[in-house]
C-alpha cells in the first residue's frame, strides 16, 4: 500500500513538472514570435532576446519530455528521455553565449552612441578597457559552453554527465559537477561585465540582466545539492520572460521618445526653413515681374504656394511621405531660388527611383543649404544636381553642387559651422530614426559638396 502511494506521488510530481515546464515553454516562444513579428530583426538585439527566449523555451520542452517519459518502460520512452535530457542540456548551454551578445548588445546601444563615436581621452580609454572586456568574456563564454556541448555529445555513450539506467530513470555522472561548476563560471563572468559597464545600462535593463544572471547561480548552486527537482529550467524560464518584458517596456518608451523627439526635429526644420529674407526677395522678384512678365508671374505665384504649404504640411507629418511629393516641394523650392539668382543657378534633376517613401523635409534642406551656403558663396554660376537611384541595400538619393564646399572641420563643427551644419545634423537624425536611413557627406574645398541619403529597401517600402 506504501509502494502504491509512493508511486502516485511520483506520478503527480511528473505531472506538475510537465505542466509548469510546457506553460513556461508556451510563454517563451509566444515572446520569441513577438519579437520576430516586430519585423525589426534587422537590430542585433532583437534577435539575441528571440533567441535567448526560442532557446530557454527548447530548454523546457526538453525537460517536459524528459519528466514525462522517465521511469516508464519501453524503447520509446526510453529514447524520449534521452532526447528530452540532451535537449534540455544542450539548450541551456547554448543560451549563453546568446545572452553574452545581448549583454554586448545592451552596453553598446546606450543613447550617448556606441563606443568608438564620441572623442576625447577618456573615451578612448574607456572604449580600450570595454574591447578588452569583450574579448575576454567571449573567449571564456564561448569555449566553456564548447566544453559542454562536447561533454554532452560524449556523455551519450560514457555516462559522464548523466545517465539513464535500465528503468529509464535519470542519474547524474561523475563529471555533473564540472559542467556546474562551468556554470557558475559563466554567470560570474556575466555578473562582473553587467556590473563593470552598469553606466551604460537603464536601471530597468540592468536589473533584467543581473536577474538572469543572479537567479541561475543560486539556482545552479542548488541544483548541484538537490537532486530531483527542475529548479534551474524553472528559473531560466521565470528570467526569460522578465527580460522580455522590460525590453518591450523600454522599447515603448525608446518610441514615445524618438516620436517627440522627431516632432520637435520637424517643427524646428518647419520654422527655420521659412527665413524672412528669403521671403522678401522672392516676394519682391514676384512684384518686379507683375507687370512685365504674367505668365512667369502666376507660375512664381503658384510655386511660392507650393513652397509654403510644403513646410506647413511637414509640420503635421509623422509618417514617410512619398519621394515624389518630397521633389514636389524641393522644386518650389528651386523655381524660386532660380528666379531669385537669375540666370546663376542651373538644376539638373537625374530621378531613376520614385517608388519609395522618405520622411518630409529630407531633400529640400539640403537643396536650399547647397544653394545658400556652396553655390551663391561661389559668386559666379553653380549647378545642383539632384538624383534618386536603387542599390543592392535600398534606395539613395544624392544633392550634390558645384559650390565653394568646406573643410572636415567645418563639418566636425570646429570652425564657425553654424546654422547650416546644424540644418544637416537634424536632418541626419531624423533619417536615422524614423527610417533606419544614413546620410554620407563628401566635401572638396573649392569644388563642392554631395550629399547621400541611404534607405533600406523595407523602410523605404513602408514594411519596417
Amino acid at each position: 500500500m506504501a509502494f502504491v502511494s509512493y508511486n502516485k506521488r511520483v506520478e503527480l510530481k511528473h505531472i506538475v513538472y510537465v505542466t509548469m515546464d510546457l506553460q513556461g515553454a508556451l510563454l517563451c516562444f509566444l515572446a520569441a514570435g513577438c519579437v520576430f513579428l516586430t519585423k525589426r530583426l534587422d537590430e542585433r538585439l532583437l534577435v539575441c532576446l528571440a533567441g535567448i527566449e526560442a532557446l530557454d523555451g527548447l530548454s523546457a520542452v526538453g525537460d517536459a519530455i524528459a519528466w514525462g517519459f522517465r521511469g516508464v518502460w519501453g524503447q520509446a520512452a526510453r529514447v524520449s528521455v534521452y532526447a528530452g535530457n540532451f535537449l534540455n542540456f544542450f539548450a541551456s548551454y547554448a543560451v549563453v553565449p546568446v545572452f553574452l551578445e545581448y549583454v554586448l548588445c545592451s552596453v553598446e546601444q546606450k543613447k550617448t552612441g556606441s563606443y568608438g563615436r564620441s572623442r576625447g581621452k577618456d573615451v578612448f580609454s574607456e572604449k580600450s578597457c570595454y574591447l578588452s572586456w569583450k574579448k575576454r568574456a567571449r573567449i571564456l563564454i564561448y569555449s566553456s559552453s564548447g566544453i559542454n556541448i562536447l561533454l554532452l555529445i560524449i556523455t551519450q555513450y560514457t555516462g559522464w554527465i548523466y545517465y539513464i539506467d535500465k528503468d529509464n530513470l535519470y542519474h547524474r555522472g561523475e563529471l555533473f559537477f564540472i559542467i556546474s561548476a562551468l556554470g557558475v563560471v559563466q554567470l560570474t563572468v556575466l555578473f562582473l561585465f553587467v556590473l563593470r559597464f552598469r553606466e551604460r545600462l537603464s536601471a530597468q535593463r540592468m536589473a533584467a540582466l543581473l536577474c538572469y544572471v543572479v537567479l541561475p547561480i543560486l539556482a545552479v548552486t542548488a541544483q548541484h545539492f538537490v537532486y530531483g527537482y527542475s529548479i534551474s529550467t524553472i528559473v531560466s524560464i521565470v528570467c526569460a520572460i522578465f527580460m522580455f518584458a522590460e525590453a518591450y517596456l523600454e522599447q515603448a518608451v525608446r518610441i514615445r521618445d524618438n516620436e517627440r523627439l522627431i516632432k520637435e526635429a520637424q517643427m524646428r526644420i518647419a520654422v527655420s526653413q521659412i527665413k524672412p529674407h528669403f521671403l522678401f526677395n522672392v516676394l519682391s522678384s514676384i512684384y518686379y515681374l507683375v507687370g512685365m512678365d504674367s505668365d512667369r508671374c502666376r507660375g512664381a505665384i503658384s510655386d511660392f504656394s507650393e513652397y509654403l504649404r510644403g513646410n506647413i504640411s511637414s509640420v503635421y507629418s509623422e509618417t514617410p511621405i512619398p519621394v515624389e511629393q518630397e521633389l514636389q516641394h524641393t522644386k518650389a523650392y528651386l523655381a524660386l531660388e532660380e528666379l531669385r539668382l537669375q540666370g546663376k543657378l542651373t538644376v539638373r534633376y537625374d530621378i531613376r527611383e520614385n517608388n519609395f517613401r522618405l520622411p518630409a523635409l529630407s531633400i529640400q534642406p539640403l537643396a536650399e543649404n547647397a544653394v545658400r551656403h556652396g553655390i551663391w558663396k561661389k559668386g559666379g554660376k553653380g549647378t545642383l544636381t539632384i538624383s534618386t537611384a536603387r542599390d543592392k541595400d535600398g534606395y539613395v538619393v544624392s544633392v550634390e553642387d558645384d559650390g565653394t564646399g568646406f573643410s572636415p572641420e567645418e563639418r566636425n563643427g570646429k570652425a564657425g559651422a553654424g546654422e547650416d551644419h546644424i540644418g544637416l545634423s537634424n536632418v541626419r537624425d531624423r533619417l536615422e530614426m524614423m527610417m533606419g536611413a544614413t546620410m554620407e557627406i563628401e566635401s572638396t574645398v573649392g569644388k563642392g559638396t554631395v550629399i547621400r541619403i541611404r534607405i533600406p529597401e523595407q523602410k523605404a517600402k513602408g514594411r519596417g
